[in-house]
């Protein structure tokens, strides 16, 4: 069950390096993008380690669900604030002002 967990989350951080470093709505700097490719890799090396031994410990768990966590929210937030920004007229203040 505990592997289980640390391949999904492995998993979810996985995809959300990959979208975030492949997508133009997120706007990092270069510290922040090489900060999404070492997480990559290390989350392969986690994927890759949890499959072929069936062991994983609790701080990789705890460390793997917190990412995620923090990617799902960070993905959220970047698409709904760009699904805002691209509406036309977002961000130029209330109707009546316009």
């Amino acid at each position: 069950m505990k592997d289980d967990l640390a391949i999904l989350c492995a998993t979810v951080v996985i995809v959300l390096c990959i979208l975030g470093l492949w997508s133009s709505k997120f706007r990092d700097n270069w510290l922040q993008h090489v900060g999404l490719a070492l997480l990559l890799v290390g989350a392969v090396a986690v994927l890759w380690h949890a499959a072929q031994t069936d062991r994983s410990n609790v701080r990789e768990l705890l460390l793997l669900f917190g990412l995620a966590l923090y990617g799902a929210g960070t993905g959220l937030k970047t698409w709904l604030l760009n699904g805002k920004a691209s509406r036309p007229g977002a961000g130029r203040g209330t109707p009546a002002q316009r």
